[in-house]
């Protein structure tokens, strides 16, 4: 199956010190099976870029890359991966994730059947199923969303095509607090390039699990809106939407338009997922103050 299927991974991580020591047990359970398809698998921090495949395979020492840089953060650490690529493909992990058992065989299965897109998502599950707040980030805010003009990916599970990421020259490091997937998904379908989602895939997130954590992303990721609005790309956008509204197309800002029907709409948005009606009207509750934050530290720039 797929004997031309090759692959690498890119892991960032603050420090080394901290590695993703279960990430990379479970790569090394997954992939040993299908160790001629793998390439590099790179775990990249501020300081280096280490290939540890071999470590995972052999046993042997990892080999180390210095590359310097005085920021640190998942997009430049991504980045720090590009010259180092080897392969058709390269999937994004980040560190917390863990694989869900069978991934190496979903993974094979997905790029031998020679996928049309680019960009492809795959599924991001919370570990804490049962937790409210561990859900409501699964809902909406941890997740690959379609929107009118293509799909927007996290990179939390992100499979990219080597050759289009390059293209794009990876992730714009500007974006610390976050949304520099979202912003890599609209430059990649701006410039002609697929973006997609597979459920044959998938790994588990250490989701927020307390209200104060969920609202903690809001903040960030209003953080990261704010500096999209300030990027070309996003004045583009904005504009884009300003007609929209001009013309009588329904927003999808909270709460600008129809905020008499918003929960309505959101709740349906959630039902739509398979989410149960009881667990859409938590999320549908919880995402009320989230958007309130996220617009707050939107507008503070």
């Amino acid at each position: 199956m797929g004997l031309h299927v090759s692959f690498d991974i890119a892991i960032p991580t603050a420090s080394w010190s901290g590695r993703p020591k279960d990430l990379l047990e479970d790569l090394g359970r997954e992939l040993l099976p299908r160790r001629e398809h793998v390439g590099r698998i790179m775990v990249a921090e501020k300081d280096s870029v280490y290939f540890v495949e071999n470590t995972l395979f052999e046993g042997d020492e990892e080999r180390i890359e210095d590359v310097p840089d005085p920021l640190n953060g998942p997009a430049i650490n991504r980045n720090k991966c590009l010259p180092f690529i080897e392969s058709e493909w390269i999937v994004f992990l980040d560190d917390d994730v863990r694989l869900v058992p069978g991934w190496g065989d979903q993974i094979m299965g997905l790029l031998a059947s020679e996928p049309t897109c680019d960009f492809i998502g795959g599924q991001i599950l919370a570990r804490r199923p049962r937790n409210w707040f561990s859900q409501a980030a699964e809902d909406f805010v941890i997740r690959h969303k379609q929107q009118s003009d293509g799909w927007y990916l996290a990179a939390a599970h992100l499979v990219a095509r080597s050759d289009a990421l390059k293209a794009l020259d990876g992730f714009d490091r500007s974006f610390i607090y976050g949304g520099e997937d979202w912003d890599l998904s609209k430059r990649a379908i701006v410039s002609g390039f697929s973006t997609g989602v597979s459920d044959a895939l998938a790994v588990t997130h250490a989701h927020p699990t307390t209200f104060t954590a969920l609202m903690a992303k809001a903040g960030q990721y209003g953080k990261a809106e704010a500096l999209f609005e300030d990027s070309p790309l996003g004045a583009e956008v904005a504009e884009q939407q300003r007609q929209a509204l001009e013309t009588g197309s329904e927003s999808h800002s909270f709460p600008l338009k129809g905020a008499l029907t918003w929960p309505a709409r959101q709740f349906q948005e959630f039902r739509s997922l398979g989410r149960s009606r009881l667990r859409s009207a938590r999320s549908t509750v919880l995402y009320a103050p989230w958007m309130l934050r996220y617009m707050r530290n939107s507008a503070s720039r």
